[in-house]
């Protein structure tokens, strides 16, 4: 999957809650994510913007073992 061809497709934002679920086409197929680094506001979020994939720790357990998540962000 190159870059350039991760595009939000729709969302839905939660301005209480300050994040923004979407679905993103990832050439051709429709990965559904959560948007991080940005405003949840349609100043900030909109059909078509280009965005790219991102991981995050979710923590650690007893044994040390990191959990990832995973997001999409606007692309530079």
């Amino acid at each position: 999957i190159r870059a350039e061809s991760l595009r939000l497709v729709g969302s839905e934002m939660c301005i209480r809650d300050r994040f923004v679920s979407g679905v993103i086409d990832c050439d051709g197929t429709s990965v559904r994510g959560n948007l991080r680094n940005v405003e949840p506001d349609a100043d900030h979020v909109h059909t078509g913007m280009k965005v790219r994939l991102t991981t995050y720790s979710l923590g650690t357990d007893d044994h040390d073992t990191e959990a990832i998540g995973f997001a999409f962000e606007p692309a530079s």
